[in-house]
């Protein structure tokens, strides 16, 4: 797991942890243009992108656990790519 987050730290709209929320601009994270960023950098590789979003989620859950609806989630982390397709 430890190369998802490099990855995700690499951006420049990178998570600020524990809290969930975007460095750069306070949003949830992924904000907008980190969703943009790791769309472009993973078009033709769903799988990898995926791979990366479920273990910022993974760290996120252990993050919020109490705070955040599981379901919401799930949605801010993983939901979103399917409407890339």
């Amino acid at each position: 797991m430890v190369l998802e987050v490099e990855v995700i730290d690499d951006l420049a709209h990178p998570p600020r942890r524990p809290e969930w929320t975007c460095d750069a601009d306070g949003a949830p994270w992924p904000c907008d243009p980190a969703r943009v960023d790791l769309a472009d950098r993973y078009a033709g590789r769903p799988h990898t992108l995926g791979k990366i979003l479920c273990a910022a989620l993974h760290l996120a859950a252990r993050d919020l656990e109490g705070s955040t609806d599981a379901a919401e989630l799930h949605e801010r982390f993983v939901g979103w790519p399917a409407a890339l397709t």
